[in-house]
């Protein structure tokens, strides 16, 4: 397995082991633990495929823990399910954490609402994840049940009910042994998660200041016994460095990040901020050494650092090392072929950044709704790239993840610029020139604009709120994917005239 290392070798200042009960602490020699991280998997089982290589995806990384890392990963039965770890001759000098935002995805996460995922968490052998905003999208239950397969502890200490009292749905840290060694895990959840996630699923929640939160809570981890403190935190590195910077007396060890997709490693006095790529293509590495004769706060030691890219040469794909989570891994692919293999369409491939992604989007909405004046998505909302071959009902769920409906609504016409001139922004149906728009064919908008979006920019989702416009809107409880669907069968594409090439005539 081939493994590119970004960065090596970091030393910072932090927190300690317990000192064995056989002799006294200044005659033990220092004990190492391994951190291994990563955030936003959000569904990436399978791996990629580019010219050169395969990119990560749940087997290459297994395989990568197991002859890399030395770590202790779970198992499945014969049914399928994990259910124990397999430790029996593994000693367990790892600990294996995750930045949130694990399930939706491609179809073979979403199809089956996170359930592969939650059983591949145990297998990797998980111990905790950040509580991200994608978590409930499948609803409470979904998320609870998937959780329970998991065997994860979801970590997020600013999470709160209005009342201020602890949600359910997570903890606000957890404490860790690995071979004597306490580990204090806090779990963040980013503070703008009712604005990034779909809200009403967060009805009753409230998510507190970061620093408030964390000034309050090491001190209560420290005060457990931890030898060391760390933080997993779901939520972008430049947002929690400055906080970092600001509190050295936390003395925190290590800090996870994710929310952003992006690798990222940055210093913020002696805390190292640690954020892996997305989709388990990358994982971040951080090695404690743990000195028991020191006092509790200065015990461990960050001697080592990477962010490492998993990879495989494309004649010579890793195997998991794990016969059974091989075959459960077919099972679940198999089960979304037939489910979500029919093709409708061919295509020559294209990015999810390109003018032609939004083109077949926001186009196949304008079709179904011509009474609108033009459509508005974001860019986050369209979560891959259009894959060169057959279009399948699988392609448009893996590109278009989650559960939304299209809502019509009226706004005046002096807002429709600003709207579409946001950064996240994606419009069709607009042409925009000077803080001015017309319709797409030039002629002039009418004073009370029609829009078709979805419900999570309706009730507020990315910031954009709005219902502020319109407070009777038309609910269509129509799925975002559904009009996308239709529009894609009738346009009949083939491999002589593939999918690009019938979007000429869409507005």
């Amino acid at each position: 397995m081939r493994f590119l290392v970004f960065v090596v070798a970091f030393h910072a200042v932090g927190c300690g082991a317990t000192p064995s009960p056989s002799a006294p602490e200044s005659l033990q020699p220092p004990r190492e633990l391994t951190i291994l991280y990563t955030a936003d998997e959000h569904g990436w089982l399978a791996a990629k495929k580019d010219a050169y290589a395969h990119l990560g995806g749940a087997s290459q990384f297994l395989s990568a823990l197991i002859d890399h890392e030395h770590h202790c990963p779970g198992s499945l039965d014969r049914g399928g399910v994990a259910i124990h770890p397999r430790r029996d001759h593994c000693p367990s000098k790892t600990l294996l954490l995750s930045g949130g935002d694990n399930f939706t995805g491609p179809a073979l996460s979403t199809q089956l609402r996170g359930q592969p995922v939650a059983d591949t968490m145990r297998v990797l052998g998980y111990s905790a994840a950040a509580f991200g905003n994608h978590e409930l999208d499948f609803g409470r239950e979904a998320f609870l049940s998937n959780r329970e397969r998991s065997g994860v502890r979801y970590l997020a200490a600013n999470m709160v009910h209005e009342d201020g009292s602890a949600s359910d749905l997570a903890e606000p840290y957890a404490i860790f042994e690995r071979d004597g060694i306490r580990i204090g895990v806090i779990g963040i959840a980013t503070e703008k998660t009712l604005e990034v996630g779909m809200r009403k699923r967060f009805e009753g929640l409230h998510f507190e200041s970061v620093e408030a939160t964390l000034d309050r809570t090491v001190p209560r981890v420290w005060a457990e016994g931890s030898d060391a403190v760390i933080v997993i935190a779901h939520e972008c590195h430049d947002v929690l460095a400055p906080i970092f910077l600001r509190h050295p007396e936390w003395k925190i060890a290590f800090v996870g990040t994710g929310h952003c997709h992006r690798s990222a490693a940055i210093r913020a006095g002696e805390t190292l901020l640690l954020g892996p790529a997305w989709g388990l293509s990358h994982y971040g590495r951080a090695k404690l050494r743990f000195h028991p004769e020191k006092p509790q706060r200065e015990r461990a030691e960050l001697v080592d650092w990477q962010l490492i890219d998993v990879n495989t040469p494309l004649e010579k794909p890793a195997a998991s090392g794990d016969f059974a989570f091989d075959v459960a891994l077919a099972g679940w692919q198999a089960q979304v072929d037939h489910e979500l293999g029919e093709r409708i369409g061919h295509s020559r491939g294209f990015s999810a950044a390109s003018e032609t992604m939004p083109r077949w989007v926001l186009g196949a909405w304008l079709d179904a709704y011509p009474q609108a004046d033009f459509a508005l998505t974001t860019r986050g909302a369209l979560r891959q790239d259009m894959p060169a071959g057959p279009v399948t009902l699988a392609t448009v769920q893996s590109i278009l993840p989650f559960d939304n409906d299209l809502v019509v609504l009226k706004l005046p016409r002096e807002e429709v610029a600003a709207l579409a001139s946001r950064a996240k922004s994606l419009v069709a149906g607009l042409r925009c020139e000077k803080n001015a728009c017309t319709k797409s064919d030039g002629t002039e908008l009418p004073p009370m604009v029609t829009l078709v979006t979805t419900d999570f920019l309706y009730f507020g989702g990315d910031g954009y709120a709005l219902e502020k416009y319109d407070a009777s809107p038309t609910m269509t409880k129509v799925g975002w994917r559904e009009p996308v669907l239709a529009w894609t069968r009738r346009a009949a594409s083939t491999t002589d005239a593939p999918l690009e090439t019938k979007l000429e005539k869409t507005r």
